[in-house]
């Protein structure tokens, strides 16, 4: 009887234990769950536009060497206007230390001609840069409102570029770029900042703000 008893309290206490373990253990994955990192990226970042000086005075001093009709002796360049780049990136973060995605880049160009001996305005000058490219981001340092990274993207740039001196001309060209984030820093946990240096289609710092999420559990 009693060896019945005591059998039975061993039963009760070993049940206690295991259930114990249970609460313990769903109590930590609720408090500590296994992926503490959002899933999805959305940002909008501002660059300088170095990016679009290279091409674009390429573009026109390879034009007025050639064909001397743009920048002739007889005008010359005033208003000179460079939008900054923007720049739309979605990224999916697969690993903790593993983001991908891509990125839409915009940079704009305004430039305004003269007439040397009038003073006359007599036309402008434009090139619109638009970037699409697949996006990498390697994460090495991955707290919950910290990360440090590096990237990199490969992109299609298209040169849309327009002329009013003389006759109205426009011309569309498309060039493989690309982008080489060398740092960058990220900083919150649902809101985010951004801060990067590195040279490309984004320019060589921009700077910028997110927002990241996980999608909704069914």
């Amino acid at each position: 009887m009693k060896r019945t008893a005591l059998f039975n309290m061993k039963k009760i206490a070993l049940f206690l234990v295991l259930f114990s373990f249970c609460a313990i253990g769903s109590a930590q994955t609720e408090n500590n769950p296994v992926k503490p990192f959002r899933s999805h990226e959305i940002s909008f970042n501002i660059g300088d536009p170095a990016f679009i000086k290279i091409f674009t005075d390429y573009y026109y001093n390879n034009y007025y060497y050639n064909y001397g009709s743009w920048m002739r002796d007889d005008t010359y360049t005033g208003l000179y206007i460079t939008t900054p780049t923007l720049t739309f990136t979605y990224l999916y973060r697969p690993l903790k230390w593993l983001w991908l995605g891509g990125c839409f880049a915009y940079t704009g160009e305004y430039r305004i001609e003269y007439d040397k001996f009038s003073e006359e305005k007599i036309g402008s000058n434009n090139a619109s840069l638009l970037s699409l490219a697949p996006y990498i981001r390697f994460s090495y340092l991955n707290k919950e409102k910290v990360n440090l990274y590096s990237g990199f993207g490969l992109a299609m740039t298209y040169e849309i570029k327009s002329s009013t001196v003389g006759r109205s001309r426009h011309w569309l060209s498309t060039e493989f770029t690309g982008q080489m984030t060398f740092f960058g820093v990220s900083f919150g946990k649902t809101v985010v900042g951004f801060a990067e240096v590195g040279f490309g289609y984004k320019g060589i710092i921009n700077m910028g703000i997110g927002y990241r999420f996980d999608s909704k559990k069914k």
